[in-house]
């Protein structure tokens, strides 16, 4: 019933509007000023929509990312580290000649039973190289001091020449080792007579002067004295030649054996 009144209320207005608008003059100028102005509505008024309201998407996630493996690093070139050099093991620096090593030596002057006597010295020049123990040599051309142990030429041609010797010590460089051997081989020796000639001439004119004693005796003249005399001469050299000295000698360069008693240590 409210409702029907509202209608009918409504109604007269607009009709009384109606004709109000058809009585009055038309004249712009009052409609204009006459109007009505009505305040702007608020812009803060929510536009009425009969549209379902739409629910703002949900605001879309970043895909996760997928983690990537860590590339390995291929391999490079090997790298051997050097050994830590290690300390070489110590090379003695000597060696030994061995007791009983033989040396090969020969005299660098004429060693005779009238000019060395028991005690001299002389040197001699090793003929052939020695080793030893731990490369050690005893080189050729080193030189060896020898001397003389004995010492004594033939008397009357009926005892032996004697000449004997030993070494005392042997020079390597500028290094002098003593040493200790004896010679133990060695050439023939040569033979010089040692009387003098007046000596030799006196036993043979002794001889000549009992030879021609005899001739006289014998033959009692000169034929038989010469004869006698001729052959008291020939009986005279004999005897000188019976009883004639001799000397021995050892020639430079002459090889002789020296076998070391004891052993001897040298450098390298």
């Amino acid at each position: 019933m409210a409702l029907f009144n509202f209608d009918r209320h409504f109604i007269s207005c607009v009709a009384a509007a109606t004709m109000l608008a058809a009585c009055s003059p038309k004249d712009n100028t009052a409609d204009q000023s006459r109007e009505i102005q009505l305040a702007p509505a608020p812009t803060t008024q929510p536009a009425l929509n009969d549209a379902a309201p739409t629910t703002a998407p949900a605001p879309t996630k970043a895909p996760k990312p997928i983690p990537r493996p860590t590339p390995t690093p291929l391999p490079g070139p090997t790298r051997v580290n050097p050994a830590p050099a290690r300390n070489p093991t110590p090379v003695p620096n000597r060696g030994t000649i061995a007791a009983g090593s033989v040396l090969s030596v020969a005299p660098t002057t004429r060693i005779c039973t009238n000019t060395h006597k028991v005690g001299d010295r002389f040197t001699a020049s090793i003929q052939q190289s020695v080793q030893g123990t731990n490369g050690a040599m005893i080189p050729a051309g080193s030189t060896a001091s020898m001397r003389v142990t004995e010492s004594s030429r033939s008397e009357n041609s009926k005892s032996n020449i004697k000449l004997a010797f030993v070494i005392e010590s042997i020079q390597i460089g500028s290094d002098n080792y003593p040493v200790s051997g004896n010679v133990t081989q060695m050439a023939a020796l040569d033979k010089v007579r040692a009387q003098s000639t007046t000596t030799q001439a006196e036993k043979i004119g002794a001889g000549a002067a009992i030879g021609a004693i005899a001739g006289q005796i014998l033959g009692k003249n000169t034929k038989s004295t010469v004869i006698g005399a001729t052959v008291g001469a020939a009986a005279g050299t004999a005897v000188a030649a019976g009883q004639a000295d001799y000397d021995g000698c050892v020639p430079v360069g002459t090889p002789m054996n020296v076998s070391l008693d004891q052993s001897v240590r040298v450098r390298m």
